[in-house]
């Protein structure tokens, strides 16, 4: 399992997501819906992608011939948890930039369905602290 800590969305003609996890795990969607893991990537190698004026070329560069890399197939339960992380991320974006209107934060994270358990906790943890700001 893949607990992902930081997830970017970059502005790239090939990369859709980098995503980086405890484990110093660099996670890379491609716009194609491609995964790939590159293990033991320290994080100024994911910070310097992250912000590379371009990913591709960076990817290319930097990482592609140096860590080993897993492709990770959409039949692998990995797929879906960490497509899950992605999706969760991407909607909280979004609501953050008013995309979901006058919806309240609780609103939203009601109407975010996953029935995970890791997402039951997270969401739960955000509630307690919502409602420990208000109480």
């Amino acid at each position: 399992m893949i607990n992902l800590i930081h997830i970017e969305k970059v502005d790239s003609s090939n990369v859709d997501v980098v995503c980086y996890d405890e484990n110093n795990t660099l996670v890379v969607l491609f716009l194609n819906g491609g995964l790939y893991k590159y293990m033991n990537v320290p994080l100024d190698v994911y910070i310097k992608l992250a912000n590379a004026e371009s990913v591709g070329k960076c990817l290319n560069k930097e990482i592609k011939k140096t860590y080993e890399c897993e492709k990770i197939f959409d039949d692998d339960p990995l797929y879906d948890d960490i497509m899950r992380q992605i999706n969760i991320d991407n909607a909280l974006y979004e609501w953050a930039n008013g995309a979901y209107g006058d919806v309240s934060f609780m609103e939203f994270l009601v109407s975010i369905n996953y029935d995970d358990e890791k997402w039951c906790r997270k969401r739960e943890t955000i509630r307690h602290m919502i409602e420990g700001e208000n109480g």
